[in-house]
């Protein structure tokens, strides 16, 4: 667990609603399904950094190796609406990801934490 916060402020911020499909089945003949909400959809954060050094690189591999990829969870402040988010790095993300060349045209995916996931 972490409680530190992403400082690399990123060209543009693109937010999408992630969902999923949930079945319900009957276990018996006498069960009673009755309508489910989770209350809190996640978000996903796609970073773009379309302007970056290479010190910036190395200072967000850093970041992204002490975090052991997307294990940890730490805090995200969305330029948008100016929010703290607590958010890990999507599974997808590697390493390779933080150079100058690929930071040009692939995003940073960070995937926000449940509350109950993160210990609150």
């Amino acid at each position: 667990m972490s409680s530190e916060v992403w400082s690399f402020v990123p060209q543009a911020v693109y937010e999408e609603t992630l969902t999923t499909m949930v079945r319900a089945t009957a276990l018996g003949t006498r069960t009673l399904i009755t309508r489910a909400t989770t209350g809190h959809a996640a978000r996903q954060f796609n970073l773009q950094y379309t302007i970056v050094t290479s010190a910036e690189c190395q200072a967000m591999t850093e970041a992204y190796t002490a975090r052991h990829g997307s294990d940890d969870y730490f805090f995200f402040i969305n330029p948008n609406d100016q929010s703290v988010y607590t958010v890990r790095f999507d599974p997808s993300i590697t390493a390779r990801l933080f150079t100058p060349i690929f930071l040009q045209t692939e995003p940073i995916v960070l995937t926000e934490v449940a509350a109950s996931e993160a210990g609150g």
